[in-house]
C-alpha cells in the first residue's frame, strides 16, 4: 500500500493554544483598548493558573494609544508585584507606546535586527476642536511627563536623548537597546 504524502494544518485555534500553553503573548497590532483588553486578560488568567511561572510577550507594534498601553504597563506591574516574572521581547519594532511596555518589565530582551522608538506623545483623534485644544494640551504634556518618567526608570537612556524624544523621534538599534538600558540581553 502506497503512503500519500499528507500535510497537516493548523488553525490559529491550534497555535493559540500551545502559546497559551508556553505562557508566550503576542502584540503584534497597534495598542488600542480591544488589544489592550484582550492582553490583559491573558496576563491576568496566565498568572492565576502558575503564579511563579515566567510570561513572555513578544512586541512588533508601531505603538498607540496610551491610555490602552498604560493599562498594559499596570498590569504588568501588578503581576512582577505579585511575584509573575513577566519578560518582553522585541521582535521588528517596538515604536511608540510599544517601547514604553517593552521597558516595564522584569527582564527585557531584543532580537539583533530589531528598532526601538521613543517620541513625544500625540494628541491623536484627527481633529482636533479649539475649545478642546487647550484641555488636550495639558493633557498631552501631563502624559508626557508621565511617559517620560517611565523612561528615565526603567532605562539608561541619557537625560539628552530622553529630551530629543520629547520633539522628535529617537531611533534605536539592537546594540544601543543594550547600552541604554532599554533591554537586558540580545537574542
Amino acid at each position: 500500500m502506497e503512503k500519500k504524502n499528507q500535510t497537516i494544518r493548523y488553525d490559529d485555534k491550534y497555535y493559540d493554544e500551545i502559546l497559551n500553553k508556553n505562557r508566550v503573548i503576542f502584540l503584534y497590532d497597534l495598542t488600542d483598548d480591544g488589544s489592550a483588553e484582550k492582553i490583559n486578560k491573558k496576563l491576568i488568567s496566565m498568572m492565576l493558573r502558575n503564579k511563579k511561572r515566567p510570561i513572555s510577550i513578544e512586541i512588533n507594534s508601531p505603538g498607540g494609544s496610551c491610555a490602552g498601553g498604560l493599562s498594559i504597563v499596570d498590569t504588568i506591574y501588578r503581576l512582577i508585584e505579585k511575584g509573575t516574572p513577566v519578560y518582553t521581547i522585541i521582535s521588528g519594532r517596538a515604536s511608540s507606546m510599544g517601547s514604553v511596555i517593552s521597558i516595564v518589565a522584569a527582564k527585557r530582551f531584543i532580537t539583533k535586527n530589531a528598532y526601538y522608538m521613543m517620541h513625544p506623545m500625540t494628541l491623536g483623534g484627527g481633529i482636533d476642536y479649539l475649545s478642546f485644544k487647550q484641555d488636550r494640551l495639558k493633557y498631552a504634556k501631563e502624559l508626557d511627563n508621565r511617559l517620560i518618567n517611565l523612561y528615565r526608570k526603567h532605562t539608561k537612556v541619557p537625560e539628552k536623548l530622553i529630551k530629543k524624544s520629547i520633539h522628535g523621534e529617537v531611533w534605536l538599534n539592537a546594540e544601543e537597546c543594550l547600552k541604554y538600558g532599554v533591554v537586558d540581553k540580545i537574542l
